[in-house]
């Protein structure tokens, strides 16, 4: 019986360690409060050009949705990553937030103030 309890308790610890694992720390939840749906989010190592692939587990994040972001970092040892939010179907009309601390973001707020120009906010 003690080895069977035993075992029990080795299984439920692996299983916890192998949860825990699966959340990046750079993992967070986007708000978009811009009036309009987006069509595009690519986040990029704040030391790079290059986008990559869109990263949006949906083809869209309709205006008022709270959509998570499961972000793989692929071993990435930064926390500053830059993101490019597109707002139409070509992707060719787009807005760039720069230098985000992934690291210490679990959400971002996007919205369009009275000047016109894209804001967030970070929690």
């Amino acid at each position: 019986m003690k080895k069977l309890i035993s075992l029990f308790a080795i299984f439920a610890f692996v299983g916890i360690f192998q949860f825990a694992n699966a959340q990046s720390a750079l993992d967070f939840k986007i708000v978009n409060k811009t009036g309009m749906s987006l069509y595009g989010v690519y986040v990029t190592d704040a030391n790079t050009t290059n986008w990559g692939k869109d990263i949006l587990p949906q083809d869209i994040v309709a205006d008022g949705a709270t959509i998570e972001v499961n972000f793989n970092d692929d071993g990435e040892q930064t926390c500053t990553w830059d993101m490019k939010l597109t707002e139409d179907e070509s992707e060719q009309t787009s807005v760039v937030i720069y230098g985000l601390n992934l690291c210490g973001i679990s959400e971002i707020t996007i919205w369009i103030g009275e000047d016109g120009k894209y804001k967030y906010s970070t929690k």
